[in-house]
């Protein structure tokens, strides 16, 4: 994962609104995979969804 570091040192900037308890996952990867799957093809929140579960 060493050839995302810089996006994921920008990503790592960007405020995070969720409350305490919505954080399961870090910000900079939630944003990071949704780039992946927007990047695929994934055009609304379903498809970001049906990308980023077989990853998990």
């Amino acid at each position: 994962m060493a050839t995302f570091t810089p996006l994921l040192d920008i990503l790592t900037d960007v405020p995070d609104p969720r409350r305490a308890e919505g954080k399961i996952y870090k910000l900079p990867f939630v944003l990071l995979f949704s780039i992946f799957a927007i990047v695929s093809g994934s055009d609304f929140y379903r498809g970001i969804v049906t990308f980023i579960v077989p990853i998990r």
